[in-house]
């Protein structure tokens, strides 16, 4: 039987990074000076400009909201972001539902679907 070597000492993450050399060549912040891009190719928006163009498509040759829309085309900008963000708190909602664990329908409902996924798409039918 051969003999058993001992083993090092184990050390934590913390203490090994404690007892590493910092070295400043490799971190230096004339690397990172520069313009940060994001997304595709460095054109990057914010939620409040993208929800602008998206009202301006929807709103500006529509019949009924031209006259409305320029006159105050912020109040439709941030109407278009209220109800992106309604949407995703609605899909986030459902997601959840779905994926919890346990997750089912009450036997004694009888209006309610058969399966929970009915149920996630009459109250949210673009899930």
């Amino acid at each position: 039987m051969p003999a058993a070597r001992p083993r090092p000492p184990r050390r934590s993450a913390r203490l090994k990074a404690l007892q590493t050399p910092f070295r400043k060549e490799r971190f230096s912040m004339d690397q990172m000076s520069g313009p940060v891009t994001r997304g595709r190719g460095g054109k990057s928006r914010d939620k409040v400009s993208i929800c602008a163009i998206i009202a301006k498509h929807v709103f500006e040759d529509d019949g009924d909201y031209t006259d409305h829309y320029a006159n105050a085309p912020d109040k439709f900008r941030d109407s278009t972001n209220n109800h992106i963000q309604a949407l995703k708190k609605k899909y986030r909602e459902c997601h959840d539902r779905l994926h919890a664990t346990g997750a089912g329908v009450v036997p004694q409902d009888e209006h309610a679907p058969q399966n929970l996924r009915a149920q996630v798409l009459k109250e949210f039918p673009w899930y």
